[in-house]
C-alpha cells in the first residue's frame, strides 16, 4: 500500500462523545491528498476509502499502529498507543481535551470546533438535551480536518523539511509571538511547548503551518 499509512480508529466503544461518525470519514478518505488510509475500528466494516485491518484484539492493534506513519481518532485508548509508540496523532478535542493526555507526546495536533463552547466537557454522556448517541462535538469540520492531515503528510514527506522548537517557562504570548514572526517564514514546522507547569499561554495566533 502507498505510504504514507494513516491509521484511524474512529470512536470509544464506551462514550458516544469521543466519535467521529463514519459517514464523515468516508468525506475525510477522499479528501486526503497521499498514502493509505486504514481502518482500526471493529464496530462497522470500514468505510469507503479504507483498507480494513480486520483489528479483533489489542495485540494486532498495537502491532498496527506501531508501523502507521500517522494516527488520526479521538481521545481514546488507541491514541494512547499511539503516543506511547511515539506515532504523530492527530486527536479530536470533544468531551475530553486529547492535550489532557498527550502531555508525554511531542508530535500531536488537536482538531476542534472553534464554535462549541462546551468542549473538554469531561461528561460520559453529553448532558445537552441533544440525540445522545450523536451529541454537538461528534459534527465537526471535515475540511479542517483533511487540511490538518494534509499539511502533516506534506510535513513527512518533504526530505528537506526544517521544524522550530519554541521553549517556553511562564513566557508572555506576546514575546513568544514575536519569536513566531521572526521564524515564521522559514520553517515548514513551529512545535511551542508547554512550560513545566503545563501551562499553554491564550492570545497565540493560529496559522497553518
Amino acid at each position: 500500500y502507498p505510504k504514507p499509512w494513516i491509521v484511524f480508529a474512529a470512536r470509544s466503544n464506551s462514550h458516544a462523545n469521543r466519535t467521529i461518525p463514519d459517514g464523515s470519514l468516508r468525506s475525510v478518505a477522499k479528501g486526503v491528498s497521499g498514502g493509505t488510509c486504514f481502518w482500526a475500528a471493529n464496530h462497522a466494516p470500514a468505510p469507503e476509502g479504507f483498507v480494513d485491518l480486520g483489528v479483533r484484539n489489542l495485540d494486532s492493534l498495537i502491532r498496527y499502529i506501531s508501523a502507521a506513519d500517522l494516527y488520526v481518532g479521538p481521545d481514546t485508548g488507541p491514541m494512547h498507543i499511539a503516543a506511547a509508540l511515539r506515532v504523530p496523532v492527530i486527536a479530536l478535542e470533544q468531551a475530553s481535551s486529547p492535550e489532557l493526555h498527550l502531555s508525554d507526546q511531542r508530535d500531536f495536533l488537536t482538531v476542534k470546533r472553534p464554535d462549541l463552547a462546551c468542549l473538554n466537557c469531561q461528561h460520559v454522556v453529553c448532558p445537552l438535551p441533544v440525540d445522545k448517541q450523536r451529541p454537538p462535538c461528534t459534527e465537526f469540520d471535515i475540511a479542517l480536518l483533511i487540511g490538518a492531515i494534509n499539511s502533516r503528510i506534506a510535513l513527512q514527506t518533504k526530505p528537506d523539511s526544517v521544524s522550530c522548537v519554541i521553549t517556553t517557562f511562564k513566557a508572555p504570548a506576546e514575546r513568544i509571538n514575536k519569536c513566531i514572526a521572526h521564524v515564521l517564514n522559514q520553517v515548514d514546522e513551529i512545535i511551542i511547548t508547554k512550560d513545566a507547569g503545563g501551562i499553554f499561554p491564550n492570545g497565540l495566533p493560529k496559522h497553518s503551518k
